[in-house]
């Protein structure tokens, strides 16, 4: 990243809605044993001022590598290749490309499968205006398995403005020196965040052909339904033609489980946006109230009605107690830091949100939902949209638990519900 001034300015944003996080599920790509990695683009001005810059970042966890013994030191090794190229839109020439090799070494058997560690990858491209195709492979070396991703991009053309904005990255971690430069960070590369974080950090660079000048930043946070909160106006003065901007935020103050991060920076009469997606999630307990009820609420199907309206309206220390005490004399395998039950019933939810979520319902409410939570994901789907004289309907069968299950759609919107012949297969 250059090293250019930086101007930081801290904003906490109080932000209220009845949309809260989700518990992490991780992809199912990752943990298959295949070098599965995540990536992010991060597009800016390079230093001519006038073609742009990228940056890639990608990173990959320990527990997706191969690890191997070194029997002369007793630990454990692993090693990858990342590959990055660049072609032009009709993908006939190559306008960059770079290789890199990392080694990885562990003296204790466990972190082999740690899904904290990570190995962070970047290479950077300066590049003019245009659309291009990324191509970016991990290949693990001691396996000798390969994941590969292609990624379509435009770089910004901001030869022909008066003013422009890069991308917005997000930052783990960011730390200033004593003279206000960004000596340290560390960009997330996947824009899901843990609750365990007490700030996420904003990071943006602004490019102004007039300086000293006042540019305006305003910051916004879109949510599911579209509605703008934390709407928050910064004026800056530049000083030089590229200027680094930072917005730091409390956590504990964001209670939504998706927004749309939108900046929108303006001098006079000239306008620039930029957007990008952010997410959050809990991991072992939910870290707030509005999660700890709705994480209650999701457990309707295995604790009782009483249990639900006591505890949801409880003090959050005595929830959270109650919330590991269920939870932990249910763990199938206490020796083991997860859970795994409770992380297969919140994945789980997860899934029938994700599946199943209506204009007016959560997936896990739903008829399907709730069936997907108690039994699992069924053995076969039987589908039958289209039929003569009969609503669409869909046949679920779990064959090792002898269930099956029909759903019908009578409202044509996809609200299928069970049928109350099959009702008594739930209990």
């Amino acid at each position: 990243m250059k090293k250019i001034t930086l101007f930081l300015t801290v904003l906490l944003f109080i932000l209220e809605n009845t949309a809260f996080a989700q518990f992490y599920d991780q992809t199912r790509l990752s943990g298959s044993g295949n070098p599965f990695f995540n990536v992010q683009i991060f597009r800016t001005i390079a230093d001519d001022l006038k073609s742009g810059r990228i940056y890639i970042y990608s990173n990959i966890v320990n527990d997706d590598l191969t690890f191997i013994i070194n029997d002369s030191t007793g630990g454990f090794e692993a090693a990858i290749e990342w590959e990055v190229a660049i072609v032009d839109e009709d993908e006939e020439k190559q306008v960059g490309s770079r290789s890199i090799k990392k080694e990885v070494y562990e003296t204790d058997y466990k972190q082999t499968n740690n899904r904290e560690k990570n190995i962070l990858l970047s290479a950077s491209f300066d590049i003019p205006a245009g659309e291009y195709m990324i191509t970016i492979q991990m290949r693990d070396l001691m396996s000798r398995k390969s994941v590969s991703r292609k990624i379509e991009m435009e770089m910004f053309d901001f030869e022909n403005f008066g003013i422009d904005m890069s991308d917005i990255l997000f930052l783990n971690e960011a730390e200033l020196d004593s003279v206000g430069n960004l000596a340290h960070f560390v960009p997330r590369v996947k824009n899901n965040f843990s609750r365990e974080y007490p700030y996420l950090y904003i990071y943006t660079e602004i490019y102004s052909d007039k300086y000293p000048a006042t540019v305006k930043l305003k910051y916004q946070f879109e949510n599911l339904d579209e509605e703008i909160e934390g709407d928050t106006v910064v004026f800056i003065e530049v000083q030089g033609p590229l200027t680094s901007q930072i917005l730091k935020i409390k956590q504990s103050r964001i209670t939504e489980n998706n927004y749309k991060c939108i900046i929108q920076l303006e001098r006079g009469r000239d306008r620039v946006e930029r957007y990008r997606s952010i997410s959050f999630y809990w991991v072992n307990v939910p870290e707030t109230d509005e999660d700890l009820s709705l994480a209650f609420r999701q457990m309707r199907y295995i604790i009782t009605s009483d249990s639900v309206d006591k505890y949801e309206d409880a003090p959050l220390e005595e929830k959270k107690k109650y919330f590991e005490r269920f939870w932990a004399r249910r763990d199938p395998n206490p020796n083991t830091e997860a859970n795994e039950l409770m992380e297969e019933y919140f994945s789980r939810v997860n899934y029938a949100n994700r599946e199943f979520s209506s204009f007016s319902d959560d997936g896990w409410l739903s008829d399907r939902g709730r069936i997907l939570i108690k039994f699992g994901i069924p053995d076969d789907i039987e589908r039958h949209p289209f039929e003569i004289d009969r609503y669409p309907y869909v046949i679920w069968r779990y064959y090792s638990l002898r269930k099956v299950f029909l759903f019908s759609d009578r409202t044509g919107f996809g609200d299928y519900r069970l049928d109350p012949r099959y009702q008594h297969e739930e209990f």
